[in-house]
């Protein structure tokens, strides 16, 4: 699979500092009862941008799906442990970067499922990704050193959904 049917763009740069610093940002703990909350917050912040209700859906359902696979990938589960999510908006690019401290997990490398098997033949899961990929424009992973001393990394996936002109 080539990256532009992956839709990831591993050249796609990551938020400078200064826009990093410009975004929205919140941070919640890695439990799924924490999931109508980023829901929401997302919406917010793409109806704010000017998007409209159904590509404030697509962004949601996009964070949705990173958000748990966040927490059954990278953490294993559910734990006190968090995940930061920012929303900045750069010219037409509307951009979703969420950030968490768990084991590398590279949605990028994520196979494409076989739609074409029917449902009730596939096995529970294994969508997310898709999703992402479908209701997203761009879907990169780069594993990033955490500020501080220590050499620790962090995940961080960025997700941009562009205004149609």
């Amino acid at each position: 699979m080539s990256d532009a049917d992956n839709k990831s763009n591993p050249n796609h740069p990551t938020l400078e500092p200064s826009d990093y610093s410009k975004a929205v940002k919140r941070t919640y703990p890695a439990q799924f009862e924490s999931l109508q909350g980023i829901r929401e917050f997302v919406a917010k912040q793409a109806g704010d941008y000017g998007f409209n209700s159904n590509e404030v859906y697509d962004i949601q359902i996009a964070v949705d799906e990173a958000f748990t696979n966040i927490i059954e990938h990278a953490y294993g589960g559910e734990c006190v442990k968090d995940i930061e999510c920012a929303c900045s908006a750069i010219e037409n690019e509307f951009t979703v970067t969420m950030i968490d401290t768990g084991i590398t997990f590279d949605p990028t490398k994520v196979p494409e499922p076989d739609t074409s098997i029917p449902l009730e033949e596939r096995d529970i899961g294994g969508l997310g990704v898709h999703f992402m990929r479908i209701y997203m424009d761009e879907v990169s992973f780069s594993r990033i050193p955490t500020s501080g001393a220590g050499g620790n990394y962090c995940n961080q996936l960025v997700m941009v959904k562009r205004k149609k002109a």
